[in-house]
């Protein structure tokens, strides 16, 4: 099998789905020149494919087959999967092996029965239970294989398995094994896009279809690549593989925590006459533990080897990359009185975004804990002034680890209020400090390697999607640069009269500083800032920014009305 890395190219079947695509971009990043076919017509070819073929049974599209050493072929048209079966069993050229990996699912493991699960040890009369003792493993053993029951609408992808397992078997020059992927997630294209999405609108509780406690295994689609790549030279002892993530989850952890992390903070069980019909939901229905078997023994790097709760940050990331989802971002800048607090409460409560100030960021950091929450819960006990670069800190804090923030993006109601809180804000980048604060810091992404140059039309590289690279702690840990920006630039003549025609009631709210005295002191502060180059919206000279400065001389009564009314169309 060693002998195949001798031969760089590889021929990857639908290429265009998650699971193609992933092993393409594998197999291209270790230097293979990649063939492929797709499930569906593409306006272009992808740039890290060197040449498409569509599948024909002739002898063109068998050349194509016996001109790769590696073969990887998924079973969503099973027919197709046999017939490239069958061509590469067939005789080669002397000396001449192939590799060939089939992807299939473990769907067709399904209605495998469970083996009964290990019971605890009966306590002594007065002993306590260990909590933190770990359970016994338990689940279905890919090297029983032969015991394998598929769910109904797979029994044709595991007929093709067997018919595939006997090719390759009894034919000397032909290798390889049948890798059964679970739940495969990542890249925004998966399974669980219809859970993502409803949590990313935020008008329903995640829904969790069927028995929460049940076993879903997953695959992130990177880990299924890595190991389709590793079985190339590193062959199971076994015909069948089982790729799961080696820590398993219930559906309902899994429901929680993409609700969680959306900011949702919902969900709910949903009936079985509701999701029967659900395109798709068989594979979100399985109740499958699986013990540690061919995979788990392999040395090669995983994205998400703690599976897919875990590691949810990276996939919300990829998700977010894949489906372009842009997280609204607005500052709002201007001097003291200028209706700033009017106009992001309008905008953060049509969004559904946060109103973000200094001070409330300061509590939602001091809600989340952690060293940094602390020390900035010392100050406000003593009532004192948080000092600025403490301030920066639990402002970044704050938008990176709130959920809705993160996701859907904020409303800045005047902070920054200096270009240096700023940089230090929009610039700064403080993954290994956050990180200590309880964030984990996810594996950088693996470069793809260049397009090498080549000759003809086989060789020419056409625009193409661009390929996925998995997100690296950065973008966990660096707040965006905003959107859209609006500074209200009011006359200070103006801002005076505001202040003096405020009704009592509001001067004596607590901490509305809408004294007089409290307007000379942060009118003061306002207009020191943006002496000697410290004004703030320098950071947006020269970015895709949109800064929006109206007019608000005139003091129109539907004046912020407007403002919100051009700022939605710039987003």
């Amino acid at each position: 099998v060693g002998a195949f890395r001798g031969m760089p190219r590889v021929f990857v079947s639908n290429a265009d789905r998650l699971e193609g695509r992933a092993v393409a971009l594998k197999f291209k990043a270790a230097g293979y020149d990649v063939l492929a076919t797709t499930s569906k017509a593409m306006a272009s070819k992808p740039p890290f494919i060197k040449k498409l073929v569509s599948f024909e049974k002739n002898e063109d599209f068998c050349k194509v087959l016996r001109s790769c050493g590696v073969i990887v072929y998924d079973l969503l048209f099973p027919e197709q999967t046999e017939y490239a079966a069958e061509v590469l069993s067939q005789p080669q050229e002397e000396g001449e092996e192939k590799t060939l990996i089939v992807v299939s699912s473990v769907m067709t493991w399904a209605r495998t029965p469970l083996p009964p699960k290990p019971e605890r040890p009966e306590l002594e009369e007065g002993e306590e239970p260990d909590e933190d003792a770990e359970e016994e493993p338990w689940g279905i053993n890919e090297e029983d294989f032969n015991d394998r029951l598929p769910h109904p609408n797979f029994r044709d992808a595991l007929a093709g398995e067997k018919r595939v397992a006997r090719r390759i078997a009894t034919c000397a020059t032909l290798h390889g094994c049948i890798i059964n992927a679970g739940v495969v997630y990542g890249a925004g294209d998966d399974a669980f896009h219809q859970l993502m999405q409803t949590a990313w609108e935020q008008e329903k509780p995640v829904p969790i279809y069927g028995d929460p406690d049940r076993i879903v295994p997953t695959v992130h689609a990177t880990d299924l690549a890595s190991l389709v790549y590793n079985a190339v030279d590193n062959a199971p002892d076994t015909m069948y593989v089982i790729a799961a993530d080696r820590k398993q989850h219930t559906i309902g952890e899994i429901c929680r925590t993409i609700s969680e992390k959306a900011g949702v903070q919902n969900v709910v069980n949903v009936p079985k006459e509701e999701y029967l019909l659900l395109e798709g939901i068989d594979r979100l229905l399985i109740h499958l533990p699986v013990l540690d078997g061919y995979m788990a023994k392999q040395e090669f790097t995983l994205l998400c080897p703690d599976g897919l709760v875990a590691h949810f940050d990276t996939v919300l990331d990829e998700y977010c990359l894949v489906r372009r989802v842009t997280p609204l971002g607005v500052y709002v800048s201007g001097p003291p009185a200028a209706g700033k607090t009017v106009l992001c409460q309008v905008l953060a409560d049509y969004y559904k975004v946060p109103h973000v100030t200094c001070l409330s960021a300061i509590q939602g950091c001091v809600a989340l804990g952690g060293e940094l929450g602390e020390q900035l819960k010392a100050f406000l006990d003593q009532n004192e002034r948080v000092p600025d670069a403490l301030a920066v800190k639990a402002v970044r804090r704050f938008l990176v680890q709130d959920p809705i923030a993160r996701m859907h993006g904020f409303i800045l109601d005047g902070y920054p209020r200096v270009l240096d809180e700023m940089k230090e804000l929009f610039e700064r980048d403080d993954t290994v400090e956050e990180a200590d604060d309880g964030e984990e810091a996810a594996p950088e992404a693996e470069e793809e390697p260049e397009e090498e140059p080549g000759a003809g039309e086989e060789d020419e590289v056409l625009p193409g999607p661009k390929p996925l690279a998995a997100p690296s702690a950065r973008s966990r840990h660096a707040v965006p640069l905003p959107t859209s920006v609006v500074h209200l630039d009011v006359p200070e003549t103006t801002l005076r009269s505001r202040v003096a025609a405020f009704p009592a009631a509001e001067v004596e709210k607590e901490g509305a500083h809408n004294t007089e005295a409290d307007f000379n002191r942060r009118f003061e502060s306002y207009s020191r800032a943006r002496e000697d180059a410290k004004d703030p919206l320098a950071i947006f000279d020269g970015t895709d920014t949109d800064v929006l400065k109206p007019d608000v001389a005139l003091d129109q009564h539907n004046l912020f009305l407007i403002v919100g009314r051009v700022l939605l169309s710039l987003v």
